[in-house]
């Protein structure tokens, strides 16, 4: 298999392009559960080689569940299988045990000849396995390393593990989640992982293209608390300013009202809207059933409608609350307010907006059958990447990688 070389495939989807960006440049990715996979499925979709690099026997908990060996096809759970499906499609599988001198010994040799090594352990766990970013680069100097600790590879708490609902607290961004007069709150998503994952994605492409210019490779230590917090600059410097602690706001906003979340008719429906100027603001008020507002003397300019906040969301609930999201997001929308409607998962792939632009992909995984999942939002000339494999089976292309890549003889493989 020449460099770059992609194995199977089921096609590629109208609107998309067959020469990705990274076509060329391989990826040995030691990431497992989400924030690490994330990054090097970004990497696979935009065409590199990524070779994901298991354990024998994982179940690959929690991030996973296609069971023990090629073919097998035991999810763990529901989640956990989407979730890995999800964050692996294009991706190979070897499974290989570190502990023994010839799986050791083959990591070494994939190393020399690959562009790119991503892991998302606790800082001492590559180290531990003699795999560290000083021996990787002794191996292939031109080589970039990418570390995705929890808390870094430096400082007290580089030995620690974490997960992102673990790193919320530590980042400060629990205190800001929450509603005015209650305690704080954790994201229903654990935030700090896709932000960690699409920072050393973005990274990756930068020391790629610093290698291209210099021939050098480069460590890149990623610390998913420091990635989080640097999303919070405007809350730290108005701490710095200020000398105060913010408050937490719910869905409210600092300088804009009305702007929050409202419920509709019918169970947990919801319709998400913000006014942002006087302009929507006169909109707001021609909508149909919300005309009142107008005339409201504690209502006409944003200061008072910051003071009346309270009052002011109880009077736009009692309108969305007789009406269907989707109704009141077009009625909202085609006033010149900005309106959307909460969508659920189903509802999401459903959007007709997402099925104009394709971004959802439907992958065809025997034997589970054709699964749509997230895209790629990122295009090149105007079209995106095209994905072409499903994730892989646990050490699926063991043989392939090994002789193909390596140069290792059958005798040499241990099943």
């Amino acid at each position: 298999m020449s460099h770059g070389e992609r194995r199977g495939g089921t096609g590629t989807s109208p609107g998309r392009v067959d020469t990705a960006p990274l076509s060329g440049v391989r990826v040995l990715d030691f990431t497992r559960v989400w924030a690490g996979p994330l990054c090097t499925r970004i990497l696979a979709d935009l065409g590199a080689e990524v070779i994901k690099v298991e354990a024998p026997g994982s179940r690959r908990a929690p991030d996973a569940g296609s069971g023990e060996g090629p073919g097998s096809a035991r999810p763990g759970s529901a989640a956990a299988f989407d979730s890995f499906r999800k964050l692996n499609r294009n991706k190979q599988s070897i499974a290989v045990n570190l502990a023994q001198t010839e799986g050791y010994a083959l990591v070494r040799q994939l190393v020399a000849v690959s562009d790119v090594v991503v892991d998302n352990f606790s800082a001492r766990v590559m180290p531990g396995f003699g795999l560290g970013a000083d021996a990787l680069l002794a191996i292939n100097p031109g080589l970039i390393v990418a570390s995705m600790p929890g808390f870094g590879s430096t400082g007290p708490y580089r030995d620690y593990v974490a997960y992102g609902q673990a790193i919320e607290p530590m980042t400060g961004l629990t205190s800001l989640m929450g509603y005015a007069g209650n305690g704080p709150m954790i994201t229903g998503g654990a935030y700090p992982d896709p932000v960690a994952g699409v920072t050393t994605a973005c990274a990756i492409l930068t020391a790629l293209v610093h290698r291209t210019r210099t021939g050098k490779g480069q460590f890149i230590d990623v610390s998913q608390t420091e990635a989080t917090i640097s999303l919070l600059g405007e809350y730290i410097l108005a701490h710095q300013i200020t000398g105060e602690l913010p408050e937490r706001m719910g869905n409210a906003h600092p300088l804009w009202s009305p702007h929050g979340c409202y419920a509709c008719r019918g169970e947990d429906n919801w319709i998400a809207l913000a006014v942002r100027n006087e302009q929507e603001w006169q909109a707001l008020c021609a909508v149909e059933g919300l005309e009142a507002l107008r005339d409201d003397p504690q209502l006409q300019d944003v200061r008072v409608r910051m003071a009346a906040r309270t009052r002011l969301d109880a009077r736009i609930a009692a309108w969305t609350n007789e009406r269907d999201k989707f109704e009141a997001m077009h009625q909202l929308q085609a006033a010149g307010v900005p309106a959307g409607a909460v969508l659920t998962a189903q509802e999401m792939v459903e959007n007709p907006q997402h099925q104009r632009t394709g971004f959802f992909i439907e992958t065809d995984d025997p034997p589970f059958g054709v699964i749509p999942y997230p895209g790629l939002p990122i295009r090149f000339g105007g079209a995106r990447t095209a994905p072409t494999q499903r994730a892989p089976a646990l050490g699926e292309h063991g043989r392939d990688v090994a002789l193909d890549l390596v140069g290792l003889g059958t005798a040499d493989l241990r099943h």
